[in-house]
C-alpha cells in the first residue's frame, strides 16, 4: 500500500498509520477489496499474487522485510562516529548494509534522494572503513569515518 500523504510503500496494519510519516491512511476498503477478489476468484493463485501486488505494492516480501523496521527521519549529514552517537541518543542504531539494500529494493529510499544519495551503514570493511549505500545505483562504498554523509537511523 502507498501512503496517501508521503507516498511511502508499506504493508498496511490495523491502524492504517504510515510508519514513515504518521499519516492516518484508510486501509479498510482497499483490503476488503482484495479479500473480495480472493473469495470471488477462489483458488486461482495468480489472483492472490495480483491482489498483493495491487494492495501492498511492488514487492510483498521486501515491503514486509523493510516494514518490520522503524526508520528515522533524515537526521542531517554526519561523520560516522557522530552518526553512530546520534542514533544511539535516539535509542536507535545505524542500519546494516542488508537493511539499507532492502529499503532501497522496497523503494523506501526513493523519497530520501531529496536529502542526498549516500547513507551510512553500521558495517565495516576489512580495512576498517565504513560502508555507505548510494541509493541511486544500489552500490556500496567503503569510506573512512571522517567525511560527512547522510544519516537515517533504524529501530527494530
Amino acid at each position: 500500500m502507498k501512503c496517501n500523504d508521503c507516498g511511502y510503500r508499506h504493508v498496511p496494519n490495523s491502524s492504517g498509520i504510515c510508519p514513515n510519516c504518521g499519516y492516518k491512511n484508510s486501509t479498510t476498503g482497499e483490503m476488503i477489496g482484495c479479500i473480495g477478489v480472493i473469495l470471488v476468484i477462489g483458488f486461482i493463485i495468480t489472483s492472490i499474487d495480483n491482489c498483493f501486488e495491487s494492495c501492498l505494492g511492488r514487492s510483498f516480501l521486501y515491503e514486509k522485510g523493510a516494514r518490520d523496521k522503524d526508520w528515522s527521519e533524515f537526521m542531517g549529514k554526519y561523520n560516522w562516529d557522530d552518526a553512530n552517537t546520534k542514533c544511539k541518543s535516539l535509542d536507535m542504531r545505524l542500519p546494516s548494509m542488508t537493511e539499507l539494500k532492502e529499503a532501497q529494493k522496497a523503494e523506501i529510499t526513493k523519497k530520501w534522494k531529496i536529502n542526498g544519495i549516500n547513507y551510512w551503514s553500521k558495517d565495516t570493511s576489512e580495512n576498517n572503513r565504513y560502508f555507505l549505500l548510494n541509493i541511486n545505483n544500489g552500490n556500496f562504498s567503503d569510506i573512512y569515518e571522517y567525511p560527512v554523509y547522510n544519516l537515517r537511523c533504524i529501530r527494530d
